[in-house]
């Protein structure tokens, strides 16, 4: 696969069975595959992403030291 799977789970809000089975399907595919995914239709806002982006890239951008020293 030379490309992440974009996969739209807007569906997964609605009462259509058919069309949830269809997402869990594909979800389901690229989780086996590949384990990764990128998701659109999930509603969060692009300035929620914003920050949560330069958050993670705060903590990656950390001394490796710092980073082991954290136990989750």
């Amino acid at each position: 696969m030379d490309e992440l799977p974009v996969i739209d789970i807007a569906p997964l809000m609605q009462t259509n069975e058919r069309a949830k089975t269809t997402v869990a399907g594909a979800i389901g595919e690229a989780c086996h595959d590949i384990g990764f995914m990128i998701i659109r239709g999930h509603g969060i806002p692009s300035s929620t992403i914003a920050v949560l982006r330069r958050s993670v890239m705060q903590f990656f951008d950390r001394p490796l030291e710092d980073k082991l020293a954290l136990s989750i």
